[in-house]
């Protein structure tokens, strides 16, 4: 604001009011000057500081532990003020110490010091800091002139730039400010890069003056060192909350203590008031969550069926005196209890077991922890609930944990999908689909068994329509079961920890929402659980972008310098746009500044005379490599692939503003051209798929040129599909004049087909080609490996994304009732109905057969769409017993596998893979290798984090142990040098009479069919004992020994007693004499 004042002469100085705002904080400052006769202008300024904070509610912190004396709850206030939103945040304490209390805490000085950052391009008030103790900080503020020299750095000090014929410099300066020079306060000029170099460059030190702080958190420096504090295991996010206060003023929440080592932590609270804005507490609460007495109860996650397992068990005495705790295993069905005999003898395969609770007692020092070992044998496969609890005379803790038992041996998977089309007809005979399982599991004249017997299963899967990616299943008694987010382990039955994985399981997500709520098949209640799920996904996606914009595939520890990929930033651009939907902004947010960001960084990677793009990064899929394309004078190397798959980027990214829309319009104008020019030259039906879509939906002018050549570019032996090569049917045969569907058998690249029959199918569907698109479809239905997953994330996702639109396009959803009756043919009259309608008709019906044999035999009556899917599994025990691909394109072999400690606690091995199917291309494209690890064993991540760090070898990207297994990613695997992964694991858990038989395999993650696998031997752990890896509390000569052994009664002890009781018996006899006379 600015106004004109007129003194009354002969007064020398005027007084006048400023009205304040909250908008001028937290620094202001306010200039005045004038204009002498002689057309100099004279001026002055005042900085001084805004105070936001005394207009503000105040937010009030506190805890209560009446409610629950035992420690494990209490209840935490926050009051604000009526409908006001408050938040609260919780750390633990010796970080929070570490790291001098600015860590995940909001506190005034902070706000201050950050909110006067915005004004380093002007002077400041003074400011100074006062520590009042335990990390709380006080500002005082003081009203402070500018170091100006004249009029004209008065205004430039005060953040203005004056526009005027008047004098304004006290000296002439020649400094060139467009060319980069500044002005010293004697006239002469520096470079603007020499301000706050360090040096002295001008005469009275101007170049050094209002120099931000090198370190204006000092704090930072030493949270580089978190290594000193144990956060391995540290869950945070238990005092983490947020709610509206209710109407009188305050939000009251009951909090569950966590099991957790850190005894001390510190809670913090804010506000956000619509009228009064901010609101902070005045200071953080320590609370001290020690218990006087716990348990804590571990075990590995799974488990192979007949191992015996060491459940381990901590007790920790927090109390002031002794204490004496009984910890007690609890009977189960589930589990037996190992004995272990005299002098520690037990057996490694048969010891004698009972399923009778079990006690010790373990006496504990004030201030100590104490472990014991209960030996376990599973009885059954499954989920398995292991209860322990701890009791003293002032408190007893109980504490159930889950392990998942497993079959012994590796599993080999099979699937018979069909469709179920009730669209022109009342009722149809499902076609049997038999079982892969032969009754008889042992071959003839031969020791070796066709699978472990036992380990057998089968299951119908059922799902309405024709999408199948549905989040809950369906129960018998109605109720819902728990949501589950669509990811790779759930889909297409692998880890998904890259880049573009992570971003397909968000898309998978969204593609599923968006199908359900466009058919009105979606509540409020699943659509709010749904967008909170995905809004978790959308955080782990921000995990891969890196400050340009772009997105890597891969999380680099310690290695940010890490090349973009423009393919997953293309990927990321094109899903993270179509999720901004105003509906659900308030639950799922994705920022449009962060979709400037990307589509810059898009911009950047175009050649702008030819108008394709290349990728900074490796070729992650190979589909996405430079193809050799007569350009019409010679060969040369197109990214065709890669640029249409941009297009689709830019093409639905209509959201962007500013630079972005200004580049976004220009690149895509010049891909769209060079596309235009590749259609005659295109020979591979995938790039042509991909292609067309591409510009089908950039409305190119000759989008239907490149449909008519693509619609010439399909198969039709089978049904209409795209592949350059031929993909064979599902097997299938005729039994009583019955055709019968055997399972699905790999086929070369199903992946690639997979994806650009769906790209195809979109393109049909663009074109209202719907007669020809129901074929496309039901080819796509075949090609089905789990109830909604194909091959890879890829093609699951442009499957999924082509049913989707399919299914939108279906107006008689609302008409759908289906009964589908399922029957076998070795149970006789074993029979089960599933009835699919408008409640339940995007859940997944599942049965568990009871018999896996045989064949299964089904019929549907009713109307509508449905994907039937027979699923089985059976596992066996050599390498030639695994199901191969249609060749084998690794070589793979284990270059040292060995043992080391007393008891083989530590495992040494290295395997590495080779490339050799070099006849499609020279190089795979990003290839997993994995790695089954014996139970109970372990790598940390930091290890491997470490390894990858340090690039051994150099392709190797990203290394985790994910249950039982262990996975590496490698960018690609060549076919001249072998990509070894090698790594050593520790005995983690105590696991006696260990599984022999482990699998390894090696696999090109975008083509999952390009494998080789098989299985390495361990007969050395199987020998071992559960004293031997000191499981039990009973077995002697190990750490952890509490028993009640016999009495080891020596030759002198036998003497002592002899004399003792002829003394005893002489007493005796001659008190009888004396009695007597």
């Amino acid at each position: 604001m600015a106004d004109a004042i007129t003194p009354k002469i002969p007064t020398k100085q005027i007084t006048f009011a400023v009205t304040m705002s909250k908008k001028m904080a937290p620094s202001s400052r306010i200039i005045v000057y004038f204009l002498k006769p002689d057309n100099e202008i004279v001026a002055d300024s005042l900085n001084y500081f805004v105070d936001f904070a005394s207009n503000q509610h105040d937010v009030g912190l506190t805890i209560n532990r009446g409610k629950d004396f035992s420690g494990n709850s209490f209840e935490v206030k926050i009051k604000a003020g009526a409908y006001i939103f408050v938040a609260s945040s919780g750390m633990v304490a010796d970080w929070y110490d570490f790291g001098g209390g600015y860590f995940n805490t909001i506190t005034m000085d902070w706000l201050i010091k950050e909110l006067m950052t915005y004004d380093r391009h002007a002077n400041l008030t003074h400011v100074h800091t006062w520590n009042k103790g335990d990390h709380e900080k006080e500002i005082v503020t003081f009203p402070a002139p500018n170091y100006a020299i004249d009029a004209n750095t008065t205004f430039t000090f005060a953040g203005l730039n004056i526009f005027t014929d008047a004098i304004a410099s006290r000296i002439p300066t020649p400094c060139n400010y467009t060319l980069g020079f500044l002005t010293c306060f004697d006239g002469s000029c520096f470079r603007e890069e020499q301000w706050c170099d360090g040096k002295l460059d001008c005469a009275g030190g101007f170049d050094e003056m209002n120099c931000p702080e090198e370190n204006p958190l000092p704090e930072l420096e030493r949270m580089a060192a978190t290594g000193l504090i144990n956060r391995q295991y540290v869950d945070e996010g238990w005092l983490w909350l947020e709610h509206l206060t209710r109407p009188w003023g305050s939000y009251i929440k009951g909090v569950n203590v966590p099991y957790h080592p850190a005894q001390e932590w510190v809670l913090h609270s804010f506000s956000m008031s619509r009228y009064k804005g901010l609101g902070i507490a005045k200071k953080p609460i320590r609370i001290n969550i020690r218990r006087s007495f716990y348990i804590q109860v571990e075990a590995p996650e799974k488990i192979v069926r007949g191992e015996q397992l060491g459940v381990r068990v901590s007790a920790f005495n927090y109390w002031t005196d002794y204490l004496e705790a009984i910890v007690q295993l609890e009977k189960s069905e589930d589990y037996a209890f190992v004995h272990v005999e005299p002098y520690g003898r037990v057996s490694s395969y048969n010891p004698r077991t009972s399923k009778k609770a079990q006690q010790v007692v373990v006496y504990l020092a004030p201030g100590e922890g104490k472990i014991v070992h209960f030996p376990i044998l599973p009885q059954r496969t499954g989920n398995i609930d292991i209860t322990v609890t701890g009791s003293t005379f002032i408190k007893r803790d109980e504490v159930t944990i889950s392990v998942n038992v497993i079959n012994i041996g590796v599993r080999n998977g099979y699937s018979v999908p069909f469709l179920i089309n009730l669209l022109n007809q009342g009722s149809v005979l499902v076609p049997n689909m038999k079982s892969p399982v032969p009754e008889q599991f042992q071959m003839p004249n031969s020791n070796i068994f066709r699978y472990v017997p036992g380990t057998e299963s089968c299951s119908v899967t059922v799902t309405g329509d024709v999408y199948g990616a549905y989040y809950r299943k369906w129960t018998p008694s109605g109720e819902k079961s728990p949501l589950t987010y669509l990811r790779g382990e759930n889909l297409y039955g692998r880890p998904s920890h890259t880049g573009e994985a992570t971003i397909s399981n968000f898309a998978a997500n969204l593609y599923s929402i968006m199908f359900l709520k466009i058919t009105q098949q979606l509540d409020d209640g699943l659509q709010a659980d749904i967008l909170e799920q995905m809004n978790q996904g959308f955080s782990k996606v921000l995990r891969f972008l890196l400050p340009n914009g772009g997105m890597r595939n891969f999380m680099l520890p310690g290695a940010d310098d890490e090349p973009a990929s423009l393919w997953v930033t293309s990927i990321a651009a094109k899903v993270l746009s179509e999720a901004r939907q105003g509906e659900w902004e308030n639950i799922l947010y994705i920022p449009v500044e962060l979709l400037n960001k990307m589509i810059l960084f898009i911009c950047k990677q175009q050649d702008k005379r030819t108008g394709a793009f290349s990728d900074p990064s490796p070729p992650y899929d190979r589909k996405m490599s430079s193809n050799i394309t007569w350009d019409g004078t010679k060969f040369t190397q197109k990214n065709i692939s890669l640029t249409a798959t941009v297009v689709l980027s830019l093409v639905g990214n209509t959201a962007v503003t500013g630079d972005a829309r200004t580049c976004m319009e220009g690149s895509r104008s010049l891909a769209v051209k060079y596309l235009n020019d590749q259609i005659s030259l295109i020979q591979d039906p995938y790039q042509m798929a991909l292609v067309t879509l591409a510009l089908e939906r950039a409305a190119s002018l000759k989008k239907n040129d490149a449909f008519q050549k693509l619609r010439t570019m399909n198969r039709t032996d089978t049904a209409t599909y795209w592949s350059f090569t031929s993909i064979k049917q599902n097997p299938t045969f005729m039994q009583d004049a019955l055709p019968v569907l055997k399972w699905r058998v790999a086929r070369e690249s199903e992946g690639f087909a997979n994806e650009g029959t769906a790209y195809s199918l979109l393109s049909y569907l663009m074109n209202n080609q719907l007669t020809d698109a129901i074929h496309i479809m039901n080819w796509l239905q075949t090609q089905r490996n789990g109830h909604a997953g194909w091959r890879s994330s890829r093609d699951t996702l442009a499957v999924l994304e082509a049913l989707a639109q399919w299914g939108m396009r279906d107006t008689n959803r609302n008409m759908y009732n289906m009964k589908v009756v399922v029957e076998s043919t070795v149970l006789g009259s074993w029979k089960r109905e599933i009835i699919l309608d408008n409640d339940n008709f995007n859940m997944i019906h599942a049965i568990k057969l009871p018999s896996a044999f045989g064949s299964v035999r089904a019929y549907a009556q009713g109307n509508g769409l449905a994907v039937m899917r027979l699923a089985c599994s059976m596992n066996v025990e050599y390498g030639h017993q695994l199901r191969r691909g249609p060749r084998d394109s690794f070589e793979l072999d284990i270059d040292t596998l060995q043992f080391s400690g007393k008891n083989f606690s530590s495992m040494y091995m290295k395997t590495c893979a080779r490339w050799t199917q070099v006849t499609t291309s020279p190089v795979s494209g990003v290839a997993v290798i994995d790695i089954q690890l014996p139970s109970g064993y372990f790598v940390l991540d930091e290890v491997m984090d470490n390894q990858v760090h340090n690039r051994n070898p150099v392709n190797l990207r990203r290394a985790r142990q994910l249950g039982n297994r262990l996975f590496f990613w490698f960018d690609n695997i060549t076919s001249t040098n072998k990509s070894c992964a090698s790594f050593t694991a520790h005995r983690w858990f105590p696991i006696a009479n260990m599984s022999i038989y482990h699998q390894y395999r090696v696999y090109e993650f975008y083509e999952p069919m390009n494998h080789n696998s098989s299985i390495y031997t361990t007969y050395q752990l199987t020998q071992l004992d559960i004293c031997q890896v000191c499981g039990s509390f009973q077995c002697p000569y190990c750490p952890f020994y509490n028993s009640a052994p016999l009495w080891a009664i020596s030759m002198w002890m036998y003497v002592l007693v002899t004399l003792a009781l002829i003394v005893l018996l002489s007493d005796r006899y001659f008190w009888n004499i004396f009695e007597k006379g």
